[in-house]
């Protein structure tokens, strides 16, 4: 990444600039990615996990212990990551969510019967926890 002080408004401090640059060259990169999706660098855990997290409203703590294989540190390098690039990552959490949408009709359309007893047992669980209330 090349960085010009003139972006920082550093025009009388070269010192701080190059200050700047070798912190930025030097940071840890939390985020890879494989398999055509993002995920926190070195884990099984998806960055998509994470913003999820996020959306819901959780705090980055309280999404670190719901991934215990992760660290703190490397739940708010996934956010620092995910910001930097939303666009490029909530598109790619939008083709996840398109494509889990074709995978799922392409079954129920394959295994109507199985999705008919499903749909059946869930019912019947209703009904009985409601008897219970």
């Amino acid at each position: 990444m090349i960085l010009d002080k003139r972006e920082f408004g550093l025009f009388s401090s070269p010192r701080f600039f190059v200050e700047v640059c070798v912190i930025i060259k030097g940071m840890k990169e939390y985020v890879e990615k494989r398999n055509g999706g993002y995920y926190i660098k070195g884990k099984r855990v998806s960055l998509d996990s994470i913003v999820y997290s996020l959306r819901r409203g959780q705090s980055p703590k309280s999404t670190q212990e719901s991934f215990p294989t992760l660290t703190l540190e490397e739940v708010y390098g996934g956010l620092a990551f995910y910001f930097a690039n939303q666009e490029a990552v909530d598109a790619a959490i939008l083709e996840d969510e398109l494509g889990f949408e074709r995978d799922l009709a392409a079954s129920k359309k394959a295994n109507p019967e199985w999705y008919r007893k499903m749909d059946l047992a869930r019912q019947a669980r209703k009904e009985a926890l409601l008897e219970k209330a």
